[in-house]
């Protein structure tokens, strides 16, 4: 059941990528792949970290693989009895809705809001926040000379603007994911987070 969910967020992030990077050629008449790296790079973090953080905050089992079905293929959510993975099976919970909350397009969405926010990459995202709020997300200074005003932001380097968007993405993306991974934790019988383990009359989980 995973592999249309991450198809999924593999086509819209790939499209988002796309739409971006032409956006921000035709806002600065420059050929620039600063926002398509941006939104490739968190994807990837995404997809290959998602799996191997799941087994360490739940100790379920999940771990690193080139796909998502190797990812969980030792998860205990597969397990008839016993503790069940709360995040593999989010289905369970609010009648579904709790998916929402871990699914990888919305985690993407607030990872590149917080990088829009810090960088104003991406930029077309940035502008449409800016359009949204009725305010500028970044401050960039000025330099008056002959009638002509220079963004600093055109004098900072693509790389450093890149580092400091993935740095707040991944930023992001780990508080949300511990923060969302706690929750389903205190708020499930699940008994396994980190190195805590919640006392056995919990049920560990189990259906």
């Amino acid at each position: 059941p995973t592999s249309p969910m991450v198809a999924r967020t593999w086509y819209v992030a790939s499209i988002f990528a796309v739409l971006c990077g032409l956006y921000e050629c035709l806002v600065t008449s420059k050929i620039k792949v600063l926002d398509f790296f941006l939104i490739a790079f968190l994807t990837i973090f995404d997809y290959f970290i998602h799996n191997p953080f799941c087994g360490l905050l739940f100790r379920c089992g999940c771990g690193f693989a080139w796909t998502w079905a190797e990812g969980w293929k030792d998860c205990n959510v597969h397990n008839m009895t016993g503790p069940r993975c709360p995040w593999c099976r989010c289905a369970d919970f609010l009648n579904g809705w709790a998916c929402l909350f871990v699914d990888d397009l919305f985690v993407l969405a607030i990872c590149l809001v917080a990088s829009a926010i810090a960088t104003g990459h991406p930029r077309l995202l940035s502008d449409f926040l800016q359009r949204c709020l009725g305010c500028r997300l970044r401050r960039t200074s000025t330099i008056e000379n002959n009638f002509h005003s220079i963004d600093s932001e055109d004098s900072e380097p693509c790389k450093s603007l890149f580092s400091k968007g993935a740095f707040r993405g991944v930023a992001t993306w780990l508080i949300y994911n511990f923060v969302a991974a706690l929750l389903f934790f205190l708020l499930t019988d699940y008994p396994y987070f980190l190195f805590i383990t919640k006392p056995a009359n919990s049920n560990g989980g189990g259906d």
